[in-house]
């Protein structure tokens, strides 16, 4: 068969299936049918009747806090457990809290909106609610805390903060009690950036507050946070806590303060006054490196503290250690090479000047 003759087979074969498919496919008629015309979606009260509160509950599960009631003491109050928005940020007043939680079972979604300008706290839990989350958001320029879920007298127990930042409050910008703090900011608060009691504060930054960027104590745990040009100390530990894997500097006086058989292991202080200072007794100083804090490298004070395999550059005292603590040799490599022929050198316990 020729190639003319292949062509107009094809091209019978593709008008008898042209032919087959208008067939089927007839389009039905141009005419409306008669009436009026009737809606073929939902309407807009259905759809507000979906996400509005009502006497017997909530279509949308979260309630947002803008619908909420305030009090003598805050723009909006939390009765209720439950899960709660913002829809918008919350401007303050003078004399009062942003946003009080008085039940426990709390979830706060931020949104990525600000609690701004309030004469008292941003955000607080009152009483003994317990049980609270805060997180997606800020909290900013209050007259007393950013965020503060301790409770009357510190009872709030198992408060957890997440993604928020607290900025240029009065007081600590975040605190809990029982709780944790995970991935927040906290700058330029008029006291200290962030404070935990028996309390894990995880991946967070403390920047230029004038007191201690974070502090925690019995029981607590820092890790993997940065602190930087706080005014005192940039991170403190007291009463049984460790700080691991962090960072200061920058800091008007200590970089890390261990007191009271609390440590400080795998972390790097910088251009602070004094790198790590312990005292109070029973405390541990390990693995740390700290680099141009012009007074002292580690200072330690009290007794029954152990300084092993620290390492120290650039300050005018690399170890001040008291008598009645322990530590491992102490060891100056700086400017020699290859450090393996330097006495206690491959002592598994050194501690290096370099």
């Amino acid at each position: 068969m020729d190639t003319i003759d292949r062509r107009m087979i094809l091209a019978g074969a593709g008008l008898v299936g042209a032919a087959a498919l208008a067939r089927v496919a007839k389009g039905g008629p141009l005419d409306p049918p008669l009436g009026p015309v009737a809606p073929t979606g939902r309407t807009v009260q259905e759809i507000y009747d979906k996400v509005a509160r009502t006497s017997v509950g909530y279509a949308e599960p979260r309630v947002p806090v803008q619908s909420l009631p305030g009090s003598a003491t805050a723009l909006h109050v939390i009765t209720e457990p439950g899960s709660y928005y913002l829809t918008g940020n919350i401007l303050g007043q003078p004399g009062k809290n942003g946003i009080e939680i008085h039940a426990n079972g709390v979830v706060l979604d931020l949104q990525g909106y600000a609690v701004i300008g309030c004469g008292l706290a941003g955000i607080t839990s009152i009483g003994t609610a317990a049980h609270i989350k805060v997180f997606n958001g800020r909290s900013r320029q209050n007259g007393a805390f950013g965020v503060d879920l301790t409770g009357a007298d510190g009872t709030g127990f198992g408060g957890i903060v997440e993604d928020v930042r607290a900025e240029d409050n009065t007081r600590d910008g975040i605190r809990v009690r029982y709780g944790a703090i995970a991935r927040c900011f906290a700058s330029g608060n008029g006291d200290n950036g962030i404070s935990g009691v028996i309390a894990t504060v995880t991946e967070c930054w403390a920047g230029l507050n004038p007191g201690v960027g974070i502090g925690v104590c019995f029981g607590s745990l820092v890790q993997h946070c940065n602190a930087h040009g706080n005014g005192a100390v940039g991170i403190v530990a007291c009463g049984g806590s460790r700080i691991v894997h962090s960072i200061a500097s920058g800091s008007g006086g200590d970089g890390l303060q261990v007191t009271d058989q609390s440590s400080a292991a795998h972390n790097i202080a910088n251009g602070n006054q004094t790198g790590i200072a312990a005292f109070n007794d029973n405390c541990e100083v390990s693995d740390n490196v700290l680099i141009r804090n012009p007074a002292d490298g580690i200072r330690i004070t009290g007794s029954g503290t152990a300084v092993f395999r620290n390492r120290v550059r650039g300050s005018a005292s690399p170890f001040s250690i008291a008598a009645g603590n322990s530590h491992g040799p102490i060891v100056n490599v700086a400017g020699v090479g290859d450090i393996s022929a330097v006495p206690n050198a491959n002592h598994p316990q050194a501690n290096f000047v370099y």
